[in-house]
């Protein structure tokens, strides 16, 4: 897959995204965690939980580390 095409994919998700949100009226926060739930129990059944977690919690991490050194 080229970056232009990873690109479009996102774009497709994001809209399909907005949409759900607006045709279901779920809060962004609400979708995020569902998002999140359904991405953990996908990539269980490909053999990648433990992956995931790992980039989860990375990224909290680093988010946790800007966000004090820019204070």
């Amino acid at each position: 897959m080229t970056d232009d095409q990873i690109e479009e994919l996102s774009f497709d998700i994001d809209g399909e995204l907005n949409r759900l949100m607006i045709d279901h009226e779920i809060h962004p926060l609400s979708l995020c965690a569902i998002v999140l739930a359904r991405s953990l129990v996908f990539l269980s059944d490909m053999g990648c939980k433990e992956d995931y977690k790992k980039l989860i919690v990375e990224t909290v991490l680093k988010d946790r580390y800007e966000s004090r050194t820019l204070q």
